[in-house]
């Protein structure tokens, strides 16, 4: 029994160590974001940290910088566009869907699959595979958020986020297997960068509150 217990112990102890260690993670990250300038950073860090208690923060500094740039240009033809509706489903590509069914749609949209048809060769691009002698297409699509309220709904946000960075990583574990052959979470250092390099500012975020004559309302969703 008190064998069991200690085992027991151990694992508790060893869980929280790594909450903390992530926890630390995150406020080191944010210390070094929040300097800077460039709402790419913010982007990386909101894909990176979704739960973290900076994310409204790094959202509206994300928005400040964006919009302060006279010519930020962003060609939103191939991404997919992300609407929440309630704190339970939302519209993804247009499409009522569920919160826990966005992992598995976006690490389809990212492999540049719609359901069971290819989508056009113009969603990807081609690269040097890092560390290799061999060229890859890979995909080239974001996943844009709008905003139609000046009060950003970080309650319902977080849990989005997260799926949709967790579709991501899986999409990093298949470029990882498929270009090394080995899982992304046991990559080189040098690999696995090259890889987030890739793969690390797929979030875009829209703020439509002032645009009222040009506001792009979702449509209600469809009754259950």
């Amino acid at each position: 029994m008190r064998i069991k217990v200690s085992v027991l112990f151990i694992l508790i102890f060893a869980t929280q160590c790594k909450n903390i260690e992530k926890k630390d993670a995150q406020e080191r990250d944010w210390d070094v974001v929040k300097t800077s300038r460039h709402y790419r950073d913010y982007a990386t860090f909101i894909q990176n940290h979704p739960n973290s208690n900076n994310l409204e923060n790094a959202i509206s500094e994300y928005l400040f910088l964006k919009d302060s740039l006279s010519d930020f240009i962003v060609c939103n033809r191939y991404n997919a566009t992300i609407d929440t509706v309630n704190n339970t489903k939302l519209l993804f590509n247009q499409s009522l869907t569920t919160i826990d069914s966005l992992r598995y749609l976006a690490f389809n949209y990212l492999k540049n699959a719609n359901g069971t048809m290819e989508v056009s060769s113009k969603l990807k691009h081609k690269i040097s595979v890092p560390n290799t002698d061999v060229f890859d297409s890979i995909s080239k699509g974001q996943f844009e958020f709008h905003f139609y309220k000046k009060h950003i709904p970080v309650t319902y946000l977080q849990p989005v986020i997260t799926e949709i960075s967790k579709g991501i990583t899986d999409y990093k574990n298949y470029l990882s297997k498929k270009w090394y052959q080995t899982e992304y979470a046991k990559l080189e250092k040098d690999k696995k960068i090259a890889i987030d390099a890739l793969n690390d500012q797929k979030l875009v975020f829209f703020d439509f509150t002032d645009l009222e004559a040009k506001r792009i309302t979702p449509p209600p969703p469809a009754s259950d």
